[in-house]
């Protein structure tokens, strides 16, 4: 499956990704960016690439390029977010949607040191029922190539069943003008819903820098342990 991700990514090179902006459909459901959920306007792209759909119907398999441009960050020290919106086109769509491999660009000037993926379905309505979460049995493999991040949670257990609706990318960092492939190697995530047709969930990602505290501290000791070595 993963090697389909490199064909895509060379697509991109070459301008051709299927940009999601413009609607994509796989298999059961219809992707766009919602850019109408950002504080700003960004230039964030995002393309997918279907993988095939298994167990009876119930569960499609994609892969996910993204770029994230903004360098602008929030008071929280959130980096501007790119949504992407999923309709379920009718009810025999997959229910499951796995996201083996995600292939994400830092094209902003800032350096990154967490990042986040959550889902939600009841952002622009006041649905009762929580009806999207991430399967807790599965989640992106911390600290191996392609995943600079060391530590890779679930969070904010509000999603059917008590499922997880965040995962945090932590202790780890994406410099400006590189990448990390979270799913490089064979873990993958599962998004779970419970929509009737014409439903809709939102996957948000975004990065996080540290505050400008954090960082002073993190660069006088790294300072202190470059003096500590040329001693020795």
């Amino acid at each position: 499956m993963r090697t389909k991700l490199f064909a895509l990514l060379i697509a991109g090179l070459l301008g051709v990704i299927p940009q999601v902006s413009s609607a994509i459909i796989i298999t059961g459901w219809n992707v766009t960016i919602d850019n109408s959920l950002g504080s700003v306007v960004v230039d964030d792209k995002a393309g997918i690439f279907e993988d095939g759909v298994f167990n009876d119907g119930q569960t499609v398999v994609i892969e996910i390029v993204k770029e994230f441009t903004s360098p602008d960050f929030d008071d929280f020290d959130l980096g501007q977010p790119l949504f992407l919106r999923f309709e379920k086109l009718s009810e025999n769509s997959p229910s499951n949607i796995v996201i083996v491999n995600e292939y994400i660009t830092n094209s902003s000037v800032v350096n990154w040191y967490d990042f986040h993926m959550a889902v939600a379905s009841n952002l622009n309505n006041n649905q009762g029922e929580p009806a999207v979460g991430f399967d807790p049995s599965h989640i992106f493999t911390a600290g191996v190539p392609g995943n600079p991040f060391q530590s890779v949670t679930f969070s904010q257990f509000n999603g059917p069943n008590e499922m997880p609706t965040k995962i945090d990318f932590e202790d780890g960092v994406v410099p400006a003008g590189s990448f990390f492939q979270p799913g490089l190697n064979t873990s993958y995530v599962q998004i779970v819903t419970d929509l009737e047709a014409g439903g809709v969930f939102w996957l948000k990602e975004y990065p996080t820098i540290p505050e400008p505290a954090t960082v002073a501290f993190l660069t006088l000791g790294s300072l202190a342990l470059w003096r500590k070595r040329k001693n020795a």
